[in-house]
């Protein structure tokens, strides 16, 4: 009677020179490890978005017309951050709020160091707007542009997730459930989402020289450190295009609620932030005078 063998696990030296046998094997260690394994599968998507939107942004700038290119430009970058966001969220599910704020922390410096163009929050557009450098009809089209861009990073999102790379990327294609961050109440909500908004437009709208080359950097680490602080009470999104490609119709509030809280307090911060650069740059002025 034969006996079932126990199946020989593959090691290096077991393994022939081609490329073929050396991804196989690492493949098997992945799966042997699924921390590692989580982790990769999310670096590797990380990749893929950032080539993707580069590559769109290059198809944009050559094939349409400079009137365009701006708003279709500002819709990749939205995009871009949603599935970010989409990405470290799995991160968050599996190994919390430390992986989750550097993975994100990574992907901005990373999009700052390689001057990745486009606004990816519609409250940046919006400010324009407040601060009359921009028309209202190019404000709305270039808003609801990203707020288009939230819809369409979840089926990329899902898309990715198809391939089913990792335990948890199966497990978010398979059985998708959506529920809201929002975890305070309705005033309070609005208020962080406000404050925080206030707080990213202010750092936006203003220069800090004494920062020197780290001026930059710094605003970004900041921005994430925002993130950080209200994630467990709003999510700390400040961009209603995010806030809306994570959240919007999910359980747990109502679209009406979720607009007050998301889209205008963002908003609200936004008109506050321009207002007060702008007053204390006159007040800077008369000084000077």
């Amino acid at each position: 009677m034969a006996t079932k063998q126990k199946p020989v696990t593959k090691n290096a030296s077991d393994l022939e020179s081609g490329t073929g046998d050396y991804v196989e094997l690492m493949w098997d260690y992945l799966h042997d490890h699924e921390d590692l394994h989580n982790f990769t599968t999310c670096l590797i998507s990380f990749i893929v978005t950032i080539i993707v939107t580069r590559t769109s942004k290059r198809i944009v700038r050559a094939a349409l017309p400079q009137s365009a290119q701006e708003h279709a430009i500002d819709f990749i970058a939205s995009f871009q951050e949603c599935v970010y966001t989409w990405e470290a969220c799995v991160l968050l599910s599996f190994y919390g709020d430390v992986a989750f704020g550097l993975a994100l922390l990574a992907a901005e410096l990373f999009d700052w160091w390689t001057q990745s163009e486009g606004e990816c929050n519609p409250c940046g557009k919006f400010a324009l707007f407040v601060n009359k450098e921009q028309g209202l009809g190019s404000t709305l089209v270039a808003m609801a542009l990203q707020m288009l861009a939230g819809p369409v990073s979840y089926w990329f999102s899902m898309g990715l997730w198809s391939f089913q790379l990792c335990p948890t990327h199966a497990d978010r294609w398979s059985k998708f459930a959506c529920a809201s961050d929002l975890t305070v109440d309705i005033p309070l909500g609005t208020v962080i989402e406000m404050a925080c908004a206030i707080a990213s437009i202010w750092l936006a709208l203003n220069a800090l020289p004494f920062l020197g080359k780290l001026e930059d950097p710094i605003k970004v680490t900041l921005n994430v450190l925002l993130v950080m602080i209200c994630l467990h009470f709003t999510g700390g999104y400040f961009n209603p295009a995010n806030a809306s490609a994570q959240g919007f119709g999910c359980p747990g509030n109502t679209k009406l609620e979720h607009i007050i809280v998301y889209w205008l307090g963002p908003l609200m911060g936004t008109v506050l932030a321009v207002v007060l650069t702008n007053h204390f740059k006159k007040t800077e002025k008369k000084k000077e005078e």
